[in-house]
């Protein structure tokens, strides 16, 4: 994949694990692709979210495990429709895996047609709490505080 031009570079954060079945529409429990695909359980038998796989340029640069993010600080919003979010700034996780040179950063979640697409001064930003969290499924998910960048129908699940 060539650079694109003028020098901007694309930084991808794909929240879907690239799997053959990942795609598929079923969210029961037990059901390929649905709820129990998005699940790793450690040896323990504790259940994190799946890795989300971090891209810059055309390359994996690294896939970033839910472990990694709890060494994050912890924030939480109020969406004043009686749900708090918390989850780590994704900001913050981006620099975390040195992937913070993009200029615009796209989104990949499941059942999403066409990718988010949001400026790195936006995501940036702290007070457009731009968050990387867990679903009530416990996926990843990555919402925001402030509805003019990113409202409720598009946050970005699974």
């Amino acid at each position: 994949m060539s650079r694109p031009s003028g020098g901007l570079a694309l930084l991808f954060i794909g929240l879907l694990v690239t799997l053959p079945l990942a795609c598929a529409r079923d969210d029961s429990p037990g059901a390929p692709g649905g709820q129990a695909a998005a699940k790793i359980a450690d040896r323990g038998g504790i259940v994190t979210p799946s890795p989300v796989e971090i891209w810059q340029d055309g390359r994996l640069i690294h896939v970033l495990r839910w472990e990694e993010l709890q060494s994050l600080q912890t924030v939480s919003f109020n969406t004043g429709l009686a749900d708090e979010q918390t989850g780590h700034l994704l900001a913050d996780a981006l620099r975390h895996v040195g992937a913070d040179e993009g200029k615009t950063v796209s989104l990949y979640g499941r059942g999403m047609n066409e990718p988010l697409k949001l400026s790195w001064n936006v995501i940036e930003n702290p007070a457009n709490q731009i968050v990387i969290g867990v679903t009530h499924k416990n996926t990843v998910k990555v919402v925001a505080g402030n509805f003019e960048f990113m409202n409720r129908d598009r946050w970005v699940r699974h």
